[in-house]
């Protein structure tokens, strides 16, 4: 988050710097916070996170540094690809829930401790 931005104006800021695709504000959807800590370091980093209708992107996701886009059908997201906590919070968001989740990481490999919580959905 840059300053003066809230963090709804990060999230698409940064769908439209990585993914080349944007969204209007109202089509966001908090969906949860995700805080990870790290053993042996003090630094805490929090992920906020979002959701929005495909039907509502302008513009064809694009190849950049940060990320390759892809789609799959839910049974087939390659979750060996991705971070070990996704396997935590993931299916919770697919099945709507909203997330308040932490995680402690021993290595970036290895979770040592987690909490996952669902909170209620905003109307």
């Amino acid at each position: 988050v840059e300053a003066g931005e809230t963090v709804a104006a990060a999230a698409l800021r940064e769908l439209r710097e990585e993914a080349f695709v944007g969204v209007a504000q109202g089509a966001l959807e908090m969906r949860g916070i995700l805080t990870f800590f790290f053993s042996g370091d003090s630094t805490v980093m929090q992920i906020h996170l979002f959701t929005a209708d495909a039907s509502e992107m302008e513009g064809t996701p694009k190849e950049s540094e940060e990320m390759r886009p892809q789609w799959f059908p839910l049974d087939g997201v390659p979750h060996h690809d991705m971070w070990p906590d996704d396997l935590f919070w993931f299916p919770w968001m697919v099945q709507g829930a909203n997330l308040e989740c932490s995680f402690l990481y021993a290595d970036s490999s290895t979770i040592t401790d987690h909490s996952l919580r669902s909170l209620p959905r905003h109307p």
